[in-house]
Formats: structure tokens, C-alpha cells, sequence
């Protein structure tokens, strides 16, 4: 398969749009599975990716199976036609970058636990509950397919170079926990 280019919103309208549904028996859809895997790994910035964020109009996510692996290859989730079935009222609000929003911050608001589910790469049922970092990924790539970004989730937003994100992520850091749980 190929590594594709990650979209940029600012140069593809597309990805404000929602995605469709795809049949997990269609060939074609291993294939874009295939495609979400190696852009994921040839990323060394990503923690999760949606199809239309390489251009596809498919319905599917990948996520790292174990969120707290210390090497992500070849623990990668394939999920087709994720959906958000349930989800905490509690929110946790913090600092998210995007690669479709490059050299972008935003301050948004994600909830602490989801349930997800869909069907695997291979057609079975699919349910899982997250939390944690993980819940926080999961709804960001679901909210791609749903044709939202950091940008319309989210304020503030610090938008600047490199340099700059990296020093809000130190300052973030050096302030602990605490500033990633303040309200939004």
C-alpha cells in the first residue's frame, strides 16, 4: 500500500464535510486500512488518524490498540464505521495539536470515557470502552469523520511556528497535570 500526504484543512475543504459509511467486505477497504497504517508509521507525530484525513470518503479510524505502548508498530486499530455510543459528562479540557491543522494549537473540551463501536477490518461487531488519553483520541479521529476539527471544537487557539507550539507543550508540561484538567 502507500504512504499518503496528511490533509491540511486549510487547503481542502473536505474535511468539514462528514464522511460515508464503507462495507467492511469490500476489498477497498483493507486497502485504505492499509494506507491509515502506513502513513501512521511513517508519521512521527501522530497518535491516531482518520481516512479523510489521507483523502478518503470512508468511515474508519486508526487507533493504537495499546495507548500506553512503548513502540506503536504493529499494534495499530483498524475501526470501520465508528460510532460514539456513550460518553462521560464529564470533560477534561486541554491543549490538542492536529495534522490536518499544522502548526496549530487549540484549547478544547473532550470527554474522560467513550464507548465505541463499529467493525474490525475483518467485518466482526466492534465495541470498546476508553479512557483516558485514549477516549480523548478516539472522539478527536471520530469528530474528523463528522467533519470537525480542533477549529471548530476548540478556543483558544496558537497558531505559530514550531518553535512556539514546542515551547507552549514545555511550558504545559513543566506546569504539570493540573493545567491539561483546567476548565476550557
Amino acid at each position: 500500500m502507500t504512504t499518503k500526504r496528511v490533509l491540511s484543512v486549510w487547503e481542502e475543504d473536505k474535511l468539514h464535510i462528514p464522511v460515508a459509511e464503507v462495507d467492511p467486505s469490500n476489498p477497498s477497504t483493507r486497502d485504505i486500512a492499509m494506507d491509515l497504517i502506513d502513513t501512521f508509521r511513517s508519521s512521527n507525530y501522530l497518535v491516531g488518524l482518520a481516512a479523510n484525513q489521507i483523502g478518503y470518503d470512508a468511515r474508519m479510524i486508526l487507533l493504537l490498540n495499546n495507548p500506553n505502548a512503548q513502540s506503536c508498530y504493529g499494534d495499530e486499530l483498524i475501526i470501520v464505521n465508528p460510532t460514539i455510543v456513550d460518553m462521560s459528562e464529564k470533560m477534561r479540557g486541554g491543549w490538542e495539536s492536529c495534522g490536518s491543522v499544522p502548526r496549530t494549537i487549540a484549547r478544547v473540551k473532550s470527554p474522560i470515557a467513550v464507548t465505541i463501536e463499529g467493525y474490525s477490518i475483518s467485518g466482526q461487531d466492534f465495541r470498546r470502552s476508553l479512557t483516558g488519553f485514549a477516549a480523548r483520541v478516539a472522539y478527536h479521529e471520530v469528530n474528523h469523520l463528522d467533519g470537525k476539527t480542533i477549529l471548530s471544537e476548540g478556543r483558544p487557539v496558537i497558531h505559530a511556528g514550531l518553535r512556539r507550539i514546542k515551547k507552549c507543550i514545555g511550558d504545559m508540561n513543566r506546569s504539570g497535570e493540573k493545567l491539561l484538567e483546567q476548565s476550557v
